[in-house]
């Protein structure tokens, strides 16, 4: 039995190929290799077959079973519908869909006023009514019975009581733990949020040419074909997005899970998932081969036994990125605004002051200093005298009137 795999694929955790020399053949691993060979032990028959690298695209593979080049193909082949004109499928042994995959960049905004993100609006405005109300509420009872000591003493237990005790103690603690833990997380966001963004941007996305994804890109998202680069190996993604090539990668969804899981800290999934049939091994049209081995992967799947192969596969990755999310030292970005409001609030209240104090130092320089008093008194006298003369040197319009020409 001839059974196909995928010899150039993007993602070798999946199907994985190597020469040996000593047995002079091709020897193959990988994810959805030792799946199918844990699928072949629960079928109730022994199956005799060879594995045959085939270096075309996956749909070519899936045609090669329909024209009777293949018995079977095997490997992260995705269930698509279109291929189901050609070729029956097995139960999927993994879920799939596509997901967008883009670079993380810190988000400025948030650690710029992150302090005024620990509450929310509300909790903000109500913490500013019952601090107001408070504070009237302590300066009435002081001011009305400001000679009486022990009421005066009463005003200030309700200040320490109410005040310091509610807000100090109960809401700054609220506040610290959940300052902290903002302060703690990663503080980067997604480059790109949406594909609409990167579709009114006429931005470069990246895919393997080789699978579906392409046409999926054109046809069902709607991207242009001219914005889709080819992109052939896993490990160049992280070059394309550095060089600025891409601005989003394209994958399914165990893909895209394992690229995660290698490049751990420089990129994260973005977007919707958008849903898919899953992967599975590829049969003729009518082959029992297809409910067998649904039944098989079935049994695989309820016994966990998949889920410990795909956990043994991302043991394998190592993240390689350098960039560290939340371990960072705290730079003064988070209290920026903090400090602003604190500066301007402080030099407003220096400005008062400052004037506050030039006024009376002026007043007393007018009034009180001898010199300047006796040049205050004589400046207001002699603009009297003056005023007096000169309303007495003009002519009464109405005896200007009476003087016979």
């Amino acid at each position: 039995m001839r059974i196909g795999i995928p010899a150039n694929g993007a993602f070798q955790q999946f199907v994985r190929l190597s020469y040996d020399q000593e047995r002079n053949e091709n020897v193959s691993g990988g994810f959805s290799i030792d799946v199918f060979e844990a699928t072949l032990k629960r079928l109730p028959y022994h199956l005799n077959y060879v594995l045959v690298p085939y270096n075309g695209t996956y749909d070519q593979m899936v045609e090669q079973v329909y024209n009777k080049g293949f018995d079977a193909a095997i490997g992260d082949i995705e269930v698509y519908a279109d291929r189901f004109q050609y070729v029956d499928f097995s139960q999927p042994y993994v879920s799939s869909g596509i997901q967008m995959v883009v670079a993380v960049e810190p988000d400025k905004v948030k650690e710029k006023w992150m302090f005024m993100k620990a509450f929310t609006r509300a909790m903000w405005l109500q913490l500013l009514f019952m601090h107001l109300f408070v504070c009237s509420v302590v300066w009435l009872i002081e001011t009305h019975h400001g000679q009486n000591p022990e009421l005066k003493g009463f005003g200030v237990m309700l200040w320490f009581s109410v005040t310091i005790l509610f807000f100090a103690h109960i809401v700054s603690a609220c506040f610290t733990a959940s300052l902290t833990t903002m302060l703690t997380v990663s503080r980067f966001k997604p480059s790109v949020t949406d594909i609409e963004t990167l579709q009114r941007t006429n931005a470069m996305v990246g895919c393997d040419g080789n699978s579906f994804i392409v046409g999926y890109l054109v046809k069902t998202l709607k991207f242009k074909g001219e914005n889709v680069k080819n992109i052939s190996s896993v490990d160049d993604y992280p070059t394309a997005f550095a060089n600025g090539e891409i601005k989003a990668a394209f994958f399914t969804a165990p893909h895209a899970e394992v690229f995660l899981a290698k490049y751990c800290k420089g990129f994260i999934k973005a977007g919707p998932n958008y849903k898919l049939g899953g992967l599975g091994f590829a049969f003729p049209k009518g082959s029992p081969l297809a409910v067998d081995f649904s039944v098989a992967i079935l049994q695989l799947i309820e016994s966990g036994d998949v889920e410990k192969l795909e956990k043994s596969m991302f043991q394998s990755l190592n993240c390689t990125s350098s960039l560290e999310l939340g371990s960072d030292p705290i730079g003064p970005e988070p209290f920026s605004s903090l400090f602003t409001i604190s500066g301007v609030i402080a030099a407003i209240a220096i400005l008062i002051t400052f004037v506050s104090t030039v006024v009376k130092r002026v007043d007393k320089l007018s009034c009180d200093n001898g010199f300047w008093r006796w040049a205050y008194l004589y400046l207001i006298k002699s603009s009297r005298i003056y005023k007096f003369h000169h309303s007495r040197s003009r002519p009464n319009q109405n005896e200007v009137a009476m003087v016979p020409i």
